[in-house]
């Protein structure tokens, strides 16, 4: 499979994506994308200072699923204030 773009340069700095400590019951964000597919599925929270609070990809046929049963693993541990997603999927 060739993958465009990969190794060729970064459109974030490194670290941009790294997870930071966010307190049990913080208020976040999710954002979610449903890959299908060929391509990833990911959910990602995030405070509104615009720390990552986790991210998580999933990849296959049942990622919808398990993107699913992650929004309520992070429900209960944090206060989600919103959840943003695609909604072409």
């Amino acid at each position: 499979m060739t993958r465009c773009g990969v190794g060729e340069a970064q459109w974030l700095p490194p670290g941009a994506w790294a997870e930071y400590e966010v307190e049990d019951g913080g208020e976040v964000v999710l954002g979610i994308d449903i890959g299908g597919g060929r391509a990833a599925s990911v959910i990602v929270a995030v405070t509104r200072d615009l720390r990552v609070a986790a991210v998580h990809v999933y990849e296959g046929d049942e990622a919808v699923l398990t993107v699913s049963e992650k929004v309520l693993e992070l429900a209960r541990r944090f206060n989600v204030v919103e959840a943003a997603y695609d909604p072409w999927r």
